[in-house]
């Protein structure tokens, strides 16, 4: 009785598998699901359904599955608010590299909204794909209040500074700090152990063992320079020469 109500939010496709494919498998209670379509939004067909979603009896779980295109759009970003401060939620924010940039119009937005649950969830394979600056917003999704009480970081720019490394650089008469590398992920890992947990693939899915094959095939000349290109940049990158 902690939620009476699910919001989930995925990228475009993914929204509606929620409700086709993943509800059906692992529901946990009686749900009525229903996916938002920002091109039918001005119908009344559509505009019925949602207020009978707003109007789920007691004993059946409410869920509205909206993409985050359709979020940035007012007339979504209205609806998932009508709905989240409607009912006790969880929201699931499905894929969360999508607010990986805090400066974002979508990762503000999502940001503003998270506040309305009571509960929240970001589900995310490669949460820190290239970069642990990556991590902020997706931690603030979780809890607003992680980085200041952990590490004693307010605002992204210290995020930056705390994480990464920089030298001074001078170009069009200014100088300027150029991120040269990373520093302190350790305590990055100790927060995001804080906030989530790792499932691998072994323990979720019963999965054949990977088949590896090598494929040949010849480069054309302009591939083979542009191959050969690359191969010594990555050689003087990674050992000097």
């Amino acid at each position: 009785r902690k939620i009476d109500g699910l919001f989930v939010l995925a990228p475009s496709g993914v929204h509606r598998a929620w409700a086709t494919d993943e509800l059906p498998a692992h529901a946990w209670a009686p749900y009525r699901a229903f996916v938002w379509e920002t091109s039918r939004k001005a119908t009344r067909e559509h505009k019925a359904e949602f207020e009978a979603l707003l109007a789920t009896p007691h004993g059946c779980m409410p869920v509205l599955c909206m993409t985050y295109a359709a979020f940035t759009t007012e007339a979504g970003a209205l609806a998932a608010k009508k709905f989240l401060t409607s009912r006790r939620c969880l929201y699931a924010a499905d894929e969360t590299s999508k607010i990986k940039t805090p400066s974002a119009k979508i990762t503000k937005r999502v940001l503003a909204s998270a506040k309305y649950a009571p509960y929240r969830r970001a589900l995310n394979g490669t949460p820190v794909s290239d970069s642990p600056f990556q991590a902020y917003s997706q931690v603030q999704f979780l809890d607003a209040d992680a980085w200041r009480r952990e590490l004693g970081i307010t605002g992204f720019p210290r995020f930056k500074g705390y994480f990464g490394i920089y030298e001074t650089k001078y170009g069009n008469g200014r100088q300027y700090p150029s991120l040269t590398g990373y520093r302190n992920l350790e305590k990055l890992n100790v927060v995001l152990a804080q906030v989530g947990e790792r499932i691998r693939k072994d323990d979720v899915l019963d999965l054949p063992p990977k088949t590896y094959v090598k494929r040949y095939f010849d480069l054309s000349k302009d591939q083979r320079d542009l191959y050969e290109e690359l191969r010594h940049n990555y050689r003087s990158d990674m050992f000097g020469g």
